[in-house]
């Protein structure tokens, strides 16, 4: 027990009391996480932190007793992550945190899903930088518009990489204050925006190229391919589109035209209504010297003749710089896993996500057949199936594969 790294709590006070109690017995642990616990009662903990090599705290789901005593134990301690997430955390309790913040060494502060209003948003933009943070979540706390503004202020003036305001209930921020360019210049290399409106969606547009690195998007029904004319110029490297508000799949046509002129390596499309005419022309104009060498598609519903665009989608699959491909939940069959296998052995992929969709046993098991002749390492079939054709499809792959012990297949 004392060789333990990393502890996880569940639902258990007397098992998370007795594990805070004994915490200077545990020599090398790192990582401590508590999880659906009522009224836990901070004080033994800070009693003993210091005493300790924590490097992490986390808490979720879990209502506190003493933060106080907390914070200030954080000060002589080696603890650098602290989430305190749906703890039930208000306005109070972030003004102890905040007036603790800079003596800590703190680098990573998560307070998401509390009820930390303006007041308390203020408070803490105020020790901000004076502080070590380098990421902080507020994400789904009601902070408004000014709670909002003092915090996106107070970022510009520190050494901030990361930040989340996601949900924070502000439906009105005044997006001056929120430019993207500011951001830049506080060095912040991880943004996540809500286009709730088009408002918010036409700043995005107007100040992307000044965006590096990892940029998240949620859109509802506007042209995406908007955004990606704008970026050609910006330094992005990651980028994730949560399509989950969007009611027709017409929001996603035309990104095609700018794909192969940016710098982005890595989309990831989630919750998306695909239209064959986007499958089929999303390839089109990469060539095998573009940046991009990670897609990732998961669907939410698609049209009915969705899978015709894979025949495109194959045909232009070699030509690209693709190394990872993840096409989830668009309810293809064996007919997208043969357009696939006619061009599959001529790409550079590395691994091959095809989980949730509705193949057949033997459509796998040929499939499997092709691609072991293939660069690709790992393949991914995750979906429902039953026991007995997994079990089926395990055996037909014993004997398939012979000596290409470096695929890995993922049922």
């Amino acid at each position: 027990m004392e060789d333990l790294n990393r502890i996880a709590v569940f639902n258990s006070y007397s098992t998370a009391h007795h594990v805070v109690k004994s915490l200077p017995n545990f020599r090398y642990l790192k990582s401590l996480k508590l999880m659906d616990i009522s009224g836990l009662d901070l004080e033994p903990l800070a009693k003993h932190l210091s005493q300790t090599n924590l490097t992490r705290l986390e808490f979720y789901s879990v209502t506190i007793v003493n933060l106080l005593h907390l914070m200030v134990s954080l000060c002589f301690s080696t603890v650098n992550v602290l989430e305190l997430v749906n703890a039930d955390l208000g306005d109070a309790d972030a003004l102890i945190i905040a007036k603790s913040l800079s003596k800590t060494k703190l680098t990573v502060l998560t307070l998401n899903r509390n009820r930390i209003g303006t007041k308390g948003a203020i408070d803490l933009s105020k020790s901000l930088k004076y502080s070590s943070l380098q990421y902080l979540g507020l994400g789904e706390n009601p902070i408004g518009t000014e709670g909002c503004k003092a915090i996106v202020q107070a970022i510009v003036q520190s050494s901030f990489k990361q930040y989340d305001l996601e949900k924070t209930n502000s439906t009105e921020i005044d997006f001056n204050c929120l430019k993207i360019e500011n951001l830049v210049n506080a060095q912040i290399t991880s943004i996540s925006i809500d286009c709730y409106n088009s408002k918010v969606f036409d700043a995005v547009c107007q100040n992307i190229k000044h965006v590096q690195n990892d940029f998240r998007l949620k859109i509802r029904n506007f042209q995406l391919a908007l955004i990606f004319k704008e970026a050609q110029c910006s330094n992005i490297k990651s980028l994730s589109i949560d399509a989950s508000c969007t009611n027709n799949g017409n929001s996603l046509l035309g990104i095609e035209s700018y794909l192969g002129l940016s710098n982005i390596q890595r989309i990831c499309i989630t919750e998306a209504i695909i239209l064959p005419a986007f499958l089929g022309n999303l390839l089109s104009n990469l060539s095998n010297h573009s940046p991009l060498q990670y897609l990732e598609i998961t669907g939410r519903a698609t049209s009915a003749n969705t899978q015709q665009g894979m025949i495109d989608f194959a045909k232009h699959l070699p030509n690209t710089n693709l190394k990872h491909l993840a096409l989830n939940k668009l309810d293809f069959s064996d007919f997208s896993l043969q357009q696939l296998s006619k061009s599959i052995n001529q790409t550079r992929l590395r691994t091959l996500d095809l989980s949730g969709n509705r193949f057949s046993r033997n459509g796998i098991v040929q499939f499997v057949n092709t691609v072991k002749y293939s660069s690709i390492y790992k393949l991914s079939f995750i979906q429902q199936s039953s026991s007995t054709d997994i079990k089926m499809i395990r055996n037909s792959f014993v004997d398939m594969l012979g000596d290409r012990r470096g695929l890995q297949v993922v049922l």
